[in-house]
């Protein structure tokens, strides 16, 4: 997996954070007004101030869309045999721990948010320098993590499932290497 691809997987797990943003700017922008109801020409006049960072966070949802959709279309490219062992649990509270700062953060001001940008790039730097997969992508997806010694297996079968799959295989499991000793298994059970 390239620096690239580590990026855009990464960015790709914040997909609907970016909608979420974006109805905060609106409703923030809307609240700060008197009148009430609100108008159609507040809405507007929201948009138009807001345009840029909206445009940007509209462009990352419409990138992570893409992505997600082409992760979904990956082929095999290897074979696997590791029997696996426990579920990586720990791993997964951190990951998520860090994307629930994100979510926590939608009702802050521009300070805050400038915090949070810097969280995640400074996040998204470790991942990549770690040659490490961010999990909640496949966590929020239905995919569950194995470990086996110093390799993870990242599939949507159970323990059970998988194994008996692994029985069954006389030459390992189809599974697409994302970063070394890092497989998922895209085959739906």
């Amino acid at each position: 997996m390239t620096r690239l691809s580590k990026w855009l997987l990464y960015t790709a797990s914040y997909k609907w954070i970016y909608l979420l943003q974006i109805v905060s700017i609106i409703l923030s922008e809307i609240n700060r007004h008197d009148t009430k109801p609100t108008s159609l020409k507040i809405l507007l006049d929201t948009i138009r101030s807001n345009i840029l960072i909206i445009a940007i966070l509209f462009a990352l949802f419409i990138l992570a869309s893409i992505v997600q959709k082409y992760f979904r279309r990956g082929k095999h490219n290897t074979r696997i045999r590791y029997q696996i062992g426990e579920n990586v649990i720990f791993e997964i509270a951190f990951s998520v721990i860090a994307y629930l700062v994100t979510v926590l953060s939608i009702s802050l001001n521009t300070y805050g948010r400038i915090i949070v940008i810097a969280i995640f790039v400074v996040l998204g730097w470790i991942v990549d320098l770690t040659d490490s997969i961010y999990v909640p992508i496949f966590f929020l997806t239905g995919y569950r993590i194995y470990k086996s010694d110093k390799v993870k297996i990242i599939t949507k079968m159970t323990r059970d499932q998988y194994r008996l799959k692994l029985d069954d295989a006389v030459d390992g499991i189809e599974a697409r290497e994302l970063v070394q000793n890092v497989y998922i298994i895209f085959e739906r059970t």
